[in-house]
């Protein structure tokens, strides 16, 4: 069926030879190992991906939220006219590729502080325990202590639930990055 016999000695001998081969051997125990670890081995291959494709999209989150928040820090945020959170969230999603759907699923939370005593991370879940809708963007003024939240909601691929990869009533895992610095001693334009 799948060998064709040729008198000359050609590059079709060889599978000719691995296919009367495998008709022959009826011992089958390397089928049968190999089924009996196909599975795990499957198993673990898509267990890294997915958790190598979370951590590739936090590390992209930490980055574009760094990047987004030196426009804070050297105050092109505050100028006239100012820019507003949906603004700075484009800022963030133009420097990401991996997290899809950004502008849909991203949240920033900026707030300014007298001291970095007075700093306090932010929840992001309501009473019901779902990511809240709305959050602050006050992004101070020249030399104000300033702390910027990236929240994003990733869906994980879900291959196998018992990875437990979900820390959101959903099922999706909530990525956050988040940064505390002092604004540069700008002058706001009023």
């Amino acid at each position: 069926m799948f060998c064709v016999q040729r008198k000359d000695r050609g590059p079709t001998r060889w599978p000719c030879r691995l296919m009367r081969r495998l008709k022959r051997d009826c011992s089958g125990a390397s089928m049968v190992e190999f089924s009996l670890i196909a599975g795990l081995f499957l198993f673990l291959i898509f267990a890294v991906l997915d958790i190598a494709l979370i951590y590739w999209a936090n590390f992209e989150l930490e980055n574009a939220t760094n990047d987004a928040a030196r426009l804070i820090r050297t105050g092109q945020v505050q100028k006239d006219p100012p820019m507003g959170a949906a603004t700075f969230k484009s800022q963030i999603c133009a420097k990401t590729a991996i997290l899809w759907d950004c502008s849909g699923k991203l949240q920033v939370n900026v707030e300014g502080f007298n001291t970095f005593a007075d700093v306090a991370p932010v929840d992001p879940f309501d009473a019901a325990g779902e990511l809240k809708q709305s959050f602050a963007f006050q992004p101070g003024g020249g030399e104000d202590i300033v702390l910027v939240t990236t929240f994003y909601e990733w869906q994980p691929f879900g291959f196998f639930p018992g990875l437990a990869l979900s820390n959101m009533s959903n099922g999706n895992l909530l990525l956050r990055a988040a940064l505390t610095f002092r604004n540069e001693p700008f002058e706001t334009e009023n």
